[in-house]
């Protein structure tokens, strides 16, 4: 319960005012690196959505994540080796490694939109990591390899009907995409992977000086780019098969739809903004997800954060909007091809 309170505290802070995830970070290493973090810390994005998906009811979907470090989290003295001073620690920051567990996951709540307004689980992604950060290894220029990660992942929707499993598994699930091709049927359908993956993350521009420490957050005037390079090279087990529509029979794997994915973002903060009411920040990021069956099962994402200021008080309402095309835009029916769009607040 201590951890679930120190969470959401952590995304009411970056929600509120000038903390950690909206308000302007510190270019000052020393002074960064000698406030205590937390362990446990907000991982992916969490944020909540309407969201209006074609040949679907309206939702309001939730997306949540968090990390627990098991490696020090800063170099304050607790976190600190015995003989390591504060110098020795903020100087080799750049080129630690990082060892952690992450839980992301998401539902949709068909609020009434559906009979009964159920909450539908959509994602349940635990994962274990160990990560690298290579900055001194590029001498801080740019491009930099900012990191590499390797993670044992758990992929699934938390449902429990089996399509195989049932009497006449692929003559049920034909026959209700013929009546229903949007049936909430499909939402039932369990699906499952655990796979290995490598993640590489380069920072394009500018030099390491004007990026936070910690969070790699971008604090130079005219903004940052990055570039993340995320391989799956080994699906442990994956048996997911579709039964129904026009993949029927075709394909059975979720590694036809996500073996590669390549995502370019932008971020700037407006510090001119920080006392007047408006935009104070852009962020956005374009995902272009690649299975073995390249580009006839690829599928894009697109996300942008627009936080609005609110006067002298340093309110920051999160605004959030999310666009999906092609396949993966839920477990359950994997391989059918979606326009989606939600529009929202994030909060880190």
């Amino acid at each position: 319960m201590r951890a679930l309170l120190l969470f959401v505290a952590t995304n009411l802070i970056a929600f509120a005012g000038p903390g950690n995830a909206q308000g302007t970070v510190d270019p000052e290493l020393k002074d960064y690196l000698n406030t205590e973090q937390w362990r446990f810390q907000p991982f992916e994005s969490n944020y909540g959505i309407w969201q209006w998906t074609e040949d679907d009811d309206e939702a309001l979907e939730a997306h949540f994540s968090f990390k627990y470090l098991f490696t020090a989290p800063d170099c304050t003295k607790k976190h600190r080796s015995k003989n390591q001073t504060k110098k020795q620690c903020m100087e080799g920051y750049w080129n630690r490694w990082e060892a952690f567990v992450a839980y992301t996951g998401e539902f949709d709540f068909y609020m009434q939109t559906r009979d009964s307004s159920p909450v539908v689980n959509r994602l349940n992604n635990p994962t274990i990591h160990v990560r690298r950060y290579m900055g001194e290894q590029t001498g801080g220029r740019f491009p930099t390899l900012g990191y590499v990660d390797l993670a044992f992942e758990h992929l699934s929707n938390g449902q429990t009907t089996d399509a195989l499993a049932m009497d006449n598994g692929a003559f049920v699930t034909q026959t209700e995409f013929l009546n229903d091709a949007n049936s909430p049927f499909f939402d039932s359908i369990s699906r499952s992977v655990n796979f290995v993956s490598v993640e590489a993350a380069f920072r394009l521009g500018p030099r390491r000086e004007q990026r936070d420490p910690v969070t790699g957050r971008c604090v130079a005037k005219r903004g940052c780019y990055d570039l993340w390079l995320r391989l799956i090279p080994w699906y442990v087990t994956d048996d997911n098969p579709v039964t129904w529509g026009p993949d029927g029979g075709l394909r059975d794997r979720i590694a036809d739809y996500d073996r590669l994915r390549i995502a370019f973002a932008y971020n700037r903060e407006f510090f001119e903004e920080r006392d007047k009411s408006g935009i104070s920040g852009l962020e956005f990021r374009l995902t272009w997800k690649i299975g073995d069956d390249m580009l006839k099962t690829d599928s894009f994402e697109f996300d942008v954060s627009l936080p609005w200021q609110i006067g002298s008080l340093r309110w920051s309402l999160p605004i959030y909007a999310q666009y999906h095309y092609g396949p993966m835009n839920n477990l359950s029916d994997y391989s059918r091809h979606e326009n989606s769009f939600g529009i929202g607040l994030r909060f880190n």
